[in-house]
């Protein structure tokens, strides 16, 4: 009497999940591994600090990216469409602002916002938030009530200007 052989089929390798870092609003911190469910481009409360969820950075990037986050909305289009990939690092608190780069602004609602800053004339505590759709008025908030900036970083597929 013969054996039947059975022929299993071979799992197709699944893709590595990207793995997720947290990026504090305060430079001074040190970005850690992130393994909960928060989305990327989350802003959460991790030890009484609020830190921005993004995909960590990729083995050979050799530009300043600490991490990648997608694009959460229209304001910055067409440069930038919803759900496009950007990377993004922390601004060192003694650097002054590079007046007209694009910024990932986190603010006191925990709403992290794609724009371009440029100086206010309404004195040194404020800043002007302009966005290239033109369906969104430009903000003139004070400094101190945002709690983050990463200057958005030069990638592959840039916009073109």
């Amino acid at each position: 009497m013969k054996k039947k052989r059975v022929v299993t089929k071979k799992r197709k390798a699944s893709a590595a999940k990207p793995k997720k870092v947290l990026l504090p609003c305060d430079p001074e911190e040190k970005t850690v591994p992130y393994s909960g469910r928060a989305a990327v481009g989350s802003i959460i409360l991790k030890e009484g600090k609020l830190a921005v969820v993004a995909l960590a950075q990729e083995p050979g990037d050799h530009h300043l990216t600490e991490g990648y986050i997608f694009v959460p909305d229209d304001r910055m289009e067409p440069s930038y469409k919803k759900g496009d990939r950007i990377g993004i690092c922390r601004k060192v608190q003694m650097q002054p602002f590079f007046w007209g780069c694009e910024y990932y602004v986190v603010d006191q609602r925990r709403k992290g916002v794609l724009c371009r800053i440029y100086p206010s004339m309404k004195g040194h505590g404020n800043i002007i938030l302009r966005f290239k759709n033109k369906k969104y008025r430009l903000r003139e908030p004070r400094t101190r009530s945002l709690l983050g900036f990463f200057l958005v970083e030069p990638l592959a597929g840039w916009p073109k200007y």
